[in-house]
């Protein structure tokens, strides 16, 4: 079983394994079903960090979805959360890939100067208008609950 892990300088962000600056789209079932989720007392907004549910929809699929040779695979959307913060909205979301069954965890943005500013590489998805963050997948607790909830 593996443990979420707290960011060290992102208070109340979570990821799931993998390297820091690596797009994640091979985890499975069994990590995420399995995946031990801390309990710390956070306030509501601690525990969303201002992200909600939004709908899964095929405009959603796209815009989670990288512009990749693996990008360019089957995806059906299981998860999506989303967060819009100065004029930039933030999604959130868990892909599974029909043909392997493997989950994809991304985080793309309306605005590929946010990623850049924050010193990351940003990688176009399958939406003109959202570019991916190349990195792992952080996000808060509310996210890891509700995907684990799913599956």
């Amino acid at each position: 079983m593996e443990e979420l892990k707290e960011q060290n300088n992102r208070p109340c962000a979570y990821y799931l394994g993998d390297l820091m600056g690596t797009l994640q789209y091979k985890k499975s079932y069994e990590t995420i079903k399995n995946m031990v989720i801390p309990n710390p007392n956070y306030t509501r907004d601690q525990y969303t960090l201002g992200y909600t549910l939004d709908v899964n929809s095929s405009d959603n699929v796209k815009r989670l979805t990288p512009y990749t040779k693996m990008g360019r695979q089957s995806w059906e959307l299981l998860l999506v959360m989303k967060k819009v913060e100065e004029d930039v909205t933030h999604l959130k979301g868990a892909l599974l890939n029909t043909d392997t069954r493997e989950i994809a965890l991304m985080t793309t943005f309306s605005d590929k100067q946010y990623i850049i500013n924050q010193g990351n590489r940003a990688i176009k998805s399958l939406d003109d208008q959202y570019f991916i963050g190349h990195y792992r997948l952080l996000a808060p607790l509310y996210f890891w609950e509700e995907l684990k909830q799913r599956l």
